[in-house]
Parts: C-alpha cells; structure tokens; sequence
C-alpha cells in the first residue's frame, strides 16, 4: 500500500491513484481541501489589504490619482482576480477528485 508521503514526493503516474487504499485517496482529498482553504485564505488578505489602505483617503478627506491610487488599485485587482480563481479551482476539481476514486 502506498503512502502519503510517496504520492506528494514523486511524480504520480496516471494509475497510481488507483492504487491507494480508501483512507490515503481520503487524505489526500483534504490535503487538496486545505490547500484551497489557504490559496483563498490568502487572496482574501491580499485584498482586504487594498482595502485597508483606504484610511489614508480618509485621512486626507479626498481622493488624488498617483502611484497610492495605482498601488492600491493593483493590490484590490490582484486580491479579487486571486479569490475568483481560486473559487474557480477548488469548486471544479474537488467534485471530479472525490468521484473519480475507484477502490481496490
């Protein structure tokens, strides 16, 4: 029976996921679970970033285009662009993973 560790520190081979025991295919659904969790976690604080530096239009009671306004645009762009693909991701490979397992 294989491991965990030999599925994530070689290079998997077509049928090797047949292969595994129910509990390791199991696994290594949440693995890909958590790494989606992260990848959105992530995102999300890249934009609420962006969002934070809206106190220093605050701060100065007006809004002027320049390199803060291009910054923070780049930043709230990058954040929302990272969570739409991630979403994306997670909510097309999860399905396919979790019925594409064929038990011993």
């Amino acid at each position: 029976m294989k491991t965990i560790k030999s599925l994530f520190f070689r290079k998997l081979k077509a049928n090797d996921i047949f292969m595994v025991s129910k509990h390791t295919f199991l696994a290594y659904a949440a693995v890909f679970i958590a790494f989606c969790q992260l990848s959105l976690f992530t995102a999300d604080a890249v934009q609420a970033l962006g969002a934070i530096v809206d106190i220093q239009w605050l701060r100065i009671e007006r809004v002027e285009k320049g390199s803060f306004c291009t910054a923070q645009g780049v930043i709230q762009q990058l954040g929302e662009t990272t969570v739409a693909v991630a979403t994306c991701v997670s909510s097309l490979q999860l399905p396919y993973r979790l019925t594409s397992f064929k038990p011993l």
